[in-house]
Formats: C-alpha cells, sequence, structure tokens
C-alpha cells in the first residue's frame, strides 16, 4: 500500500509539473500578447526618453523574441553584423560594445571588408583612447598582438589572481568590456578580498554596481545586486561557442529567461517600485493563505454537521428552510454580500460592530499577544465570512446527496438490523463512506478562493495576493502578474494532489498502482 502511494505521489508531481509548464506558457504568452510593454511603464507613468524606453526594454528582455531566437547573438556575433554595415551607426554601436568586439574588428579582413579603412582606423583610434593598454593594427604585427592580448584564456589567469596582485586590477581595467565575463566569474564566487577587488573593476567596466560591505547581509545583497546585472546583461559580453549558439534557439528567449528565474524562485523586479517580485510575493502570501485556509477550515467544519442534518430530516420543515437559505447564499455575489456587511455592521451607514479595513487596528503592535490574536480574529470575521459561505452552500450540498445514497446501500440497513441507533448508523457507517465528494471539492475550492480574494482583499484593504495581483493589473505590471498567475496555479495542482492522496486513505478501495484502474 504505501509503495503504491509512494509512485502514486511520484507519478502526480510529474503530471503537476508537466501542468505548471503548460499554465506558465499560457500565462506568458496571454500577457506578452497584452498592448504595450514593460517599457511603457505602469499607470500614470511619465513620458521617458528613446535612451531610457530601450535600456527598460532590455531590462526585462524585451529586445529578446517571445519563444524562439532564429539568430542568437553573442557580442562576437553582434560585432560581425555591425561590422557588415557601411554606416556610422554601426561604428557607434562597436564603440558600445568596447573591447569586447575588438576581436570582431581584428578578424575582419575577411568577413568585414565592406568596413572602410577609415571606419576601422576611427573605432581603433575611440578604442585606444580608452584603453590604452590595447596595441594598434598600425603595429608591426599589431593584430596578433590585440589577438593575443584579448585572449579569453590570459584574461581568466589575470582575473584569478584579483585581491592578490594589485597590477592585475589595473591590466583588466586596460582590456576594458572583454574583461568583463571572467571579472564576474570571479565577483561571483563572493570570495573575499577577490570578490571586492573584482567590484571594483567590475564597476570602473561597466559603470554599475555598488561597494561590497563587509557585513555579511550587505555583501548577500551586493552580490545577489551583481548577479541580477550580469543574468540581464551576460549576452552583450559572452562569447557563444557553436554549441551554445545552437542552444541559444531556444535559451536567447523572454520565456527562457523568465522560466530560469521562476526555477530558481526569482520573479524579477516590479515594474511599479522596483522591489523584487519574490519580496512581495512573500509578504503577501502568508495573509492570503490564512485567509483561504481560514474559510476552507469553516466551510468544512460547517457543511459536513448540515449536511448530516439534512440527510437525517429528509423533507422536514427545517431542513427546507435550512436548503433554502443555503441556495440563497451561494447566488449571493460575494463582492454584493462584502458591500452590505460594510454598510450593516461596519460603522458606515448603521451598526459599527466589526472593523471594515485591514488586519489590525492602530498600535495592535503595543498590545499582549492574547490581545494581538483577538484584534486579529476580529479584524478577520467578515473577509473570512464572505469567503466561506459560498463554499459551505456547495459543500454540504454535495455532502447531503452523498449521505443520502449511501444510507440507502445493504451495509446501512444490515447496520440498522443489528440495533444500532440512527446517529452510531450515519457518523460511523454512512458519513465515512460518504466523504469522497468532499475530498474531491478540496483541491476545487484552492483557486475558488484565491480567485475570490482578489475582490474581497480590495474591499476590506487587506495587503494579500487578491490586493497584490489587482493592482498589478491596474498598473501593468507584467512580471508581477506572471508571478502570481503561476503561483496560484501551483497552489490549485497543490491541492488537487493532497485531494488524490486523501482518496487513498479514505477509501482503501481505490488502485493507486500505475496501468490499473478503479476496482469494478
Amino acid at each position: 500500500m504505501r509503495e503504491g502511494i509512494g509512485r502514486y505521489i511520484v507519478r502526480r508531481l510529474g503530471f503537476a509539473c508537466l501542468s505548471l509548464l503548460g499554465i506558465s506558457v499560457v500565462t506568458f504568452a496571454l500577457v506578452h500578447l497584452a498592448p504595450g510593454d514593460a517599457a511603457s511603464g505602469g499607470q500614470g507613468s511619465a513620458l521617458v526618453s528613446r535612451e531610457a524606453a530601450e535600456a527598460q526594454r532590455r531590462l526585462f528582455f524585451l529586445d529578446l523574441p517571445l519563444f524562439f531566437n532564429a539568430d542568437p547573438l553573442g557580442v562576437l556575433g553582434r560585432a560581425d553584423r555591425l561590422c557588415g554595415r557601411v554606416a556610422v551607426h554601426g561604428i557607434a554601436g562597436l564603440l558600445r560594445c568596447g573591447t569586447a568586439c575588438a576581436p570582431s574588428v581584428a578578424k575582419g579582413l575577411r568577413r568585414c571588408r565592406s568596413l572602410p579603412q577609415h571606419l576601422q582606423s576611427s573605432y581603433l583610434k575611440h578604442l585606444r583612447a580608452a584603453h590604452p593598454a590595447l596595441p594598434s593594427l598600425d603595429e608591426s604585427g599589431g593584430k596578433k598582438a590585440l589577438l593575443d592580448r584579448l585572449d579569453a584564456a590570459r584574461i581568466d589567469r589575470i582575473a584569478a589572481k584579483l585581491g592578490g596582485e594589485d597590477r592585475a586590477e589595473s591590466d583588466l581595467v586596460g582590456l576594458g568590456s572583454a574583461a568583463v565575463p571572467a571579472v564576474i566569474r570571479v565577483l561571483l564566487k563572493g570570495q573575499a578580498p577577490s570578490a571586492d577587488a573584482a567590484a571594483r573593476v567590475a564597476r570602473r567596466l561597466v559603470g554599475v554596481g555598488g561597494a561590497l560591505a563587509p557585513g555579511a547581509v550587505a555583501r548577500r545583497a551586493g552580490l545577489k545586486r551583481w548577479e541580477e546585472w550580469w543574468y540581464q546583461h551576460q549576452r552583450d559580453y559572452l562569447r557563444f561557442s557553436a554549441g551554445a549558439r545552437r542552444m541559444g534557439h531556444l535559451t536567447e528567449t523572454r520565456f527562457a529567461k523568465w522560466v530560469g528565474r521562476i526555477a530558481s524562485l526569482d520573479f524579477g523586479y516590479s515594474l511599479s517600485d522596483g522591489r523584487p517580485v519574490s519580496e512581495k510575493l512573500a509578504e503577501a502570501l502568508p495573509i492570503t493563505l490564512l485567509l483561504s485556509l481560514l474559510s476552507l477550515l469553516l466551510a468544512y467544519v460547517l457543511a459536513v454537521p448540515l449536511a448530516v442534518h439534512g440527510a437525517a430530516r429528509k423533507g422536514r420543515g427545517d431542513e427546507r428552510a435550512i436548503s433554502l437559505l443555503l441556495f440563497a447564499l451561494y447566488s449571493t455575489p460575494s463582492f454584493w454580500m462584502a458591500m452590505m456587511l460594510v454598510m450593516l455592521l461596519g460603522g458606515v451607514g448603521y451598526a459599527d460592530v466589526f472593523p471594515i479595513h485591514g488586519l489590525s487596528s492602530p498600535g495592535a503592535e503595543e498590545l499582549t499577544a492574547l490581545n494581538w490574536l483577538l484584534d486579529r480574529l476580529w479584524h478577520l470575521v467578515l473577509p473570512v465570512f464572505c469567503l466561506s459561505y459560498g463554499s459551505l452552500a456547495v459543500l454540504s450540498r454535495y455532502q447531503r446527496g452523498a449521505l443520502l445514497d449511501a444510507l440507502g446501500q445493504d451495509y446501512i440497513r444490515t447496520a440498522r438490523s443489528k440495533g444500532l441507533s440512527e446517529r452510531r448508523v450515519i457518523w460511523r457507517h454512512a458519513l465515512p463512506n460518504a466523504l469522497l465528494p468532499m475530498i474531491t471539492l478540496l483541491g476545487l475550492q484552492f483557486p475558488y478562493l484565491i480567485g475570490g480574494s482578489v475582490i474581497i482583499e480590495r474591499i476590506f484593504g487587506i495587503p494579500g495576493m487578491g490586493l497584490l495581483a489587482f493592482e498589478a493589473f491596474l498598473q501593468r505590471d507584467y512580471p508581477l502578474i506572471m508571478a502570481v498567475s503561476v503561483l496560484s496555479a501551483a497552489l490549485t495542482l497543490f491541492g488537487l494532489l493532497v485531494a488524490d492522496i486523501l482518496y487513498a486513505f479514505v477509501d482503501p478501495r481505490i488502485c493507486l498502482d500505475a496501468g490499473k484502474g478503479p476496482p469494478s
């Protein structure tokens, strides 16, 4: 039995991963089909310059194709393409590449013959002005000396000496952007003093980043910033090999970059305030889970007794009254119920019984633990009720139907013929065999509760995932929208997985072995 459950869990986890990947593809495609992009900013954003918009596009990989890159380029491939353009903007692009493009220009006697000699001279003149350590092509053997100077293995050997030899820093700075990949590799190892020396060199070469403070937390934050910068800009400095170019058809795309973030639980940065999306989710997710789990618990705790009462007293007046009330609750929209409760019990129009904003009162942090807990529960009464009454109506009706079906079975008549009380027959014999519909609905309640929390959290001002998603849609915060969608899907798949596993414990007749169906 345990081995069968283990195999079943592994199989279901595999299906869940594939489902999550499919949901990610659909979510990614839908978000990127929306008009506008991250370069246009959020709601109410001011007009930005063309350069700033382009930098913003590159920040979120909007300059890459969606799913397939027909011509992935590293820095050398980009330099070769620029060399083929006999235009001033091609030289400007080469200058922005820095010394990383110098090998392509030096080797360009074959592929870059269309580049006039005076433009080559102009490029090398500007390059030498910025990096005097580089030889000129006009010197004897200058081309070979330039290529030897920019050899990747030689740069790696110099970078390995960072933190131990002061000369290594000046040598790498003199080589310019061609030294960036080796310096970043040393920097991200995080070993002092090499990381500090690498940070100084990288700052001089690319003009971004920050100092690595000696504190452990500050150092981790600094390395995180450099790691994020490198993830966004590494293709501007790396030299793609033939194999890397073939892989680049799939990896150098917006979707691959985004999936790479998700695999490391890094959802990028929010467009609205620049904070990491993972930090915002870490703040909002516990609040939404608290609301959803409390609502789910309340619905199940009340649904089972109501179902038992409805099955035991079928056709009675009180049972019909409860059924009518449950149908009325089920047909009532949660947002309308929330607004009515705010008006009736929130002090807006009538009685002032419950708080209607946030999760705690002002100054709640100064209360004792018990008083703080009571204050938090008092704030949760209205939103939890608005989230749970719809589930309560559905669960109680399904459970009632399952109980009525179980009460008509032969083993129930046998139990009654033995003289067992009706209470014992229902609770000990009928109910355990009628719980399968409740378990099925358990997995389906997660998306309902998470989706419903969008409106409820907005009305009651609760800073959960619902309010976070609502604001993200208003501000067209694409990274946050995709992160919330994928996380909601993951929670839904987790709920379905839990429901499937519970089947085996509630009803051992259900077969979990691969390739076998349920018993006939």
